[in-house]
């Protein structure tokens, strides 16, 4: 017969190997914030020395997690990488091979990015959005300057591209048409997109697929990617699917992001190519996987997480939808962020249930994924029913009762062993069984708080 005392010591042990599971996501989740974390000040200590070229690289290798992350050192980072190159281009003369038309529009992409914590209420939000301005004109004037001495192409393609990055559509006209008319296929392409949005030119489709043609026969990826657009919206052409594929293809097989999206939705939708969902998530996760456009990405992201949930093109796997949608959630994307708040609709709360806001549960806020357990399944799931059985079958006399204590050795081996599939912990100790069937407003807060303290403290870092 099983006394109220030992079923009190049987919560009290169940909310113990709860915590134990809650200190390995935690541990885990910190080893790998600190990764980051330990090479971003590594990039900072060698860019401080001097090395911008390995300290951006490093900081280009970290950047993807930091979005994921959706913490200040995206922010950090991104600004970090873009004055990485200004002071990278001061250190050197103009006959460099470092200040080209690459690194400086790379640069002015990442003063893009950085500028994007005006959003937000980070610590590092004056510094950065203080310093942007005076970069930006660091880096026009290095292309104004190789311009004037060299009357490089180059620099007239770039300087049209940072206008349009600070939305001055009439100069970045005037500078990526000089530059076109020279037969640049990437200043092409990009007065091509001016045209066919009617950013500082009056609209014209016509103009524009001439344009993204001439790119596009040079084996300019943009130009290819932009041509299949409008044959696929009949914008100055008139609609073909199966034009559209062609070149969605040539693009993505150079890497283009946004034509590895569309070639996919080609496969999915069936146009102009047969539907094949396996073609159609490998071009998908290919896009999903790039870090250049933060919407592009995130749609990706995002299709490939329903891919996963429905098992299209893929074996159903709910575990990887779920990091796919929380990826494409920390990119802002809406329908990613309503999908978690309809399926994570639970509140934390360790203290007495009350009439209180909860404590709520936000997944794509965190540096880590909270869903971070399924895995475990098996390895937790199966001792617990044993556990669950065991005190009704023994019967000591002795207040010395070990409990289940077992069973928190066996979890916390499994948690540490089968290291990938730390995917959930959210199904085990906040939902269903072990979250209400061993509530106890005596025990339970107590057990809990001893070691997780405040939840949400802990987990939104």
């Amino acid at each position: 017969m099983i006394t109220k005392k030992k079923r009190s010591k049987t919560k009290r042990c169940v909310w113990l190997c709860l915590a134990c599971l809650r200190l390995v996501v935690v541990q885990a989740s910190e080893s790998g914030s600190n990764d980051v974390n330990h090479l971003h000040l590594s990039a900072c200590d060698m860019c401080e020395k001097g090395d911008y070229a390995t300290s951006i690289s490093v900081w280009r290798d970290i950047w993807p997690q930091t979005v994921d992350a959706c913490s200040e050192l995206r922010y950090k980072v991104a600004y970090n990488i873009a004055r990485a190159y200004v002071k990278w281009f001061e250190n050197c003369d103009m006959d460099s091979s470092v200040i080209t038309c690459e690194n400086i529009v790379r640069c002015d992409t990442y003063l893009i990015r950085a500028k994007e914590v005006e959003k937000t209420d980070f610590q590092c939000r004056k510094k950065i959005l203080d310093k942007i301005p005076s970069f930006r004109k660091a880096v026009m004037d290095f292309c104004r300057k190789k311009l004037a001495e060299r009357g490089d192409v180059n620099m007239q393609y770039a300087l049209g591209i940072m206008y349009g990055h600070c939305n001055n559509y009439v100069d970045a006209v005037e500078w990526v048409s000089k530059a076109a008319a020279r037969n640049h296929a990437g200043a092409q392409s990009y007065l091509g997109m001016m045209y066919r949005g009617g950013w500082g030119v009056e609209k014209n489709y016509d103009i524009a697929v001439n344009l993204f043609r001439k790119a596009a026969d040079q084996g300019d990826a943009n130009g290819q990617g932009e041509l299949g657009t409008c044959y696929s919206k009949g914008w100055g052409v008139e609609k073909d699917y199966v034009e559209a594929a062609k070149w969605y293809r040539k693009a993505a097989d150079q890497g283009d992001a946004g034509s590895e999206w569309n070639l996919g939705l080609c496969y999915m939708n069936g146009q102009g190519v047969k539907v094949d969902m396996i073609e159609a998530v490998k071009w998908i996760r290919r896009a999903a996987e790039k870090g250049a456009n933060e919407n592009l990405v995130a749609s990706a992201q995002y299709k490939l997480g329903y891919c996963y949930w429905e098992g299209k093109g893929v074996a159903k796997d709910k575990k990887t939808a779920m990091l796919w949608f929380r990826k494409a959630a920390a990119r802002g994307h809406d329908k990613a962020k309503e999908f978690l708040a309809s399926y994570d609709s639970f509140s934390i709360n360790c203290n007495k249930p009350s009439d209180k806001e909860p404590l709520v549960y936000n997944p794509y806020e965190m540096t880590m994924p909270l869903g971070m357990f399924r895995g475990l399944g098996t390895a937790v799931m199966s001792p617990c029913n044993i556990f669950m059985s065991w005190p009704a079958s023994f019967e000591l006399e002795s207040d010395l009762w070990l409990g289940p204590l077992p069973l928190v050795g066996t979890i916390c081996a499994s948690a540490y062993i089968v290291k990938d599939a730390i995917v959930g912990l959210a199904d085990f100790c906040t939902v269903g069984w072990a979250g209400n069937l061993f509530y106890d407003e005596e025990t339970s807060p107590w057990w809990w708080q001893r070691f997780g303290g405040d939840t949400k403290a802990e987990i939104l870092r």
